[in-house]
């Protein structure tokens, strides 16, 4: 049970995190550098999957124009079952980040690939193998699974350049690694089972530019608006530490998003000891709460 709750959290919170940011207001309308807005998607039914540009854009290899391959390589990727015959084919058009994206969801897992570029947006696998608790794996097997995923996978056609920066493990799930393309500026991360080379999600987004905002409050102030917020003692907390971070929708309701995409913030991290081991950001400029983080 706890292993399927922790996949819930860790596979949404990652994808949502990389894919939009928001915020929830320390004070309402003073101070805010970051102004809140509802995210608007425009989804468009499309009826005939071989209409995707040749069906390039969901990464099958070659020129492939009939629907037949098409499902024939979704097969290979756990996205329909070999007996189910259609695919849920939607283009989505995001008014705040002026993104258009192909969604295909089938039985087993959804994909969304950028219209103009053919890349991989997200992947989410809908029935992974259930993970061992309390399983390691080695880092060097991990990086060349990882290494070898996108190399050969067909998901990846179109980002190739993406080179591992870091490895994270934990001891309540499949470990994530994260890539970096220098060449476009995009980050990605692939969250996957060493042992059967098996893919639970992937997601990518531009790298986050620093705002390098002026440091000031303290960190005094910045546990005391933490420990406000969440309704905690002061004896809860295990540290504050002053970073850089980003941004992300952790405390915010649901559907609202930033007015300014894609940044880093000066920021304290407060961590509190509670079961989920929970972190609190607090901008260093405003003392808005900007996002948080959780450790199983």
């Amino acid at each position: 049970m706890k292993a399927k709750v922790t996949i819930s959290v860790i596979v949404a919170m990652a994808i949502i995190t990389l894919l939009s940011v928001v915020i929830f207001a320390f004070e309402e309308g003073k101070n805010n550098v970051m102004s809140r807005m509802k995210s608007v998607n425009e989804i468009e039914t499309v009826e005939d999957i071989s209409e995707l540009n040749t069906a390039r854009q969901i990464n099958t290899s070659g020129n492939i124009e009939k629907t037949e391959k098409v499902k024939e390589y979704m097969k290979t990727n756990r996205l329909i079952k070999e007996d189910e015959s259609d695919l849920k084919v939607q283009l989505v058009a995001n008014n705040v980040t002026n993104e258009k994206f192909y969604r295909v969801t089938g039985s087993g897992a959804r994909i969304e690939i950028l219209k103009d570029s053919g890349e991989l947006k997200t992947y989410i696998n809908s029935n992974p193998t259930e993970y061992v608790e309390g399983s390691v794996f080695e880092k060097e097997k991990i990086q060349n699974v990882a290494n070898e995923i996108l190399n050969t996978n067909t998901l990846f056609e179109n980002n190739r350049g993406y080179k591992i920066i870091e490895i994270k493990e934990t001891n309540s799930y499949y470990p994530t690694v994260w890539f970096e393309d220098d060449s476009n500026n995009k980050l990605m991360f692939i969250i996957l089972n060493p042992e059967n080379k098996e893919i639970l999600a992937i997601g990518t987004k531009n790298k986050p530019v620093s705002e390098n905002n002026e440091i000031k409050i303290d960190g005094q102030k910045a546990k005391n608006i933490a420990i406000k917020q969440m309704n905690l003692s002061e004896d809860a907390v295990l540290s504050v530490i002053q970073s850089e971070v980003t941004p992300n929708e952790m405390f915010l309701e649901e559907g609202e998003i930033y007015s300014k995409l894609n940044i880093k913030r000066n920021a304290y991290i407060v961590s509190f000891d509670t079961e989920i081991k929970l972190q609190v950001y607090v901008d260093a400029t405003t003392g808005e709460i900007i996002g948080g983080n959780c450790k199983w």
